[in-house]
């Protein structure tokens, strides 16, 4: 999905955002860096991610220009799945 710079609201949402980070050879599985995670940023709008270290602060950062592979239908750039945007639209629109 193409989504040109000029089209770009701005609004961020999050719906039951989960990320578990892979398991490296024969360790436990990993608990999900990111469970069930929901919000809805609007644009112009400032927000603050805090919380103790090993909270999900960096994977959700992480997440959200698609650094990580995420799930599609979990989080959204004014409505847009991220997963079917263009990666150079929804970089610059995020930047």
């Amino acid at each position: 999905l193409e989504l040109p710079r000029s089209q770009v609201r701005g609004e961020l949402a999050a719906h039951e955002l989960t990320f578990t980070h892979p398991t490296i050879g024969l360790a436990a599985p990993n608990p999900p860096a990111l469970d069930q995670v929901n919000f809805q940023i609007l644009p112009q709008e400032t927000v603050a991610v805090v919380g103790p270290i090993g909270s999900g602060k960096s994977t959700l950062a992480n997440a959200l220009p698609r650094l990580l592979e995420i799930a599609p239908e979990q989080v959204f750039l004014d409505g847009y799945d991220i997963t079917k945007v263009r990666l150079d639209d929804l970089r610059a629109a995020i930047a």
